[in-house]
């Protein structure tokens, strides 16, 4: 992979000239396509007629800047997906944790009301001893 020169800092761009080591466009995209594996140069190819190098500078350079940013947006899309899928697990968890919570509660009261515990001031210690006493 090519290193970006320092002298212009990073871009968006994936085509940027470096005015500081007079590189031409030309020689700029030769040096590109070079960088490319073969796999790459062939679907780098297949757009234009007599390929890549043969073509302006600048139509290459705003055809890929174009496939850079459908690339971030198909990688955003794709991050959002993902982030959709786990939020989702996630509350199908919490449904799932919730209701065992509840169900644990239904338990504890009925085993509660059962002992003769106290349950919501509905039933009270001292009224019971004095049932029981009679």
């Amino acid at each position: 992979m090519l290193e970006p020169c320092p002298s212009h800092g990073m871009t968006d761009k994936v085509l940027e000239p470096c005015l500081s080591h007079g590189m031409t466009d030309k020689a700029l995209m030769e040096c590109f396509y070079r960088g490319l594996g073969p796999k790459n140069r062939s679907i780098a190819d297949q757009p234009f007629t007599g390929g890549v190098l043969h073509q302006p500078y600048e139509v290459v350079a705003n055809f890929l800047d174009g496939m850079v940013e459908a690339n971030k947006e198909a990688q955003k899309k794709h991050e959002w997906d993902a982030l959709v899928a786990q939020v989702d697990i996630l509350s199908k968890r919490v449904m799932v944790l919730e209701a065992q919570a509840t169900e644990k509660d239904k338990d504890l009261s009925l085993r509660e009301c059962k002992n003769g515990k106290k349950h919501g001031g509905v039933q009270n210690d001292e009224v019971l001893s004095l049932i029981q006493e009679n």
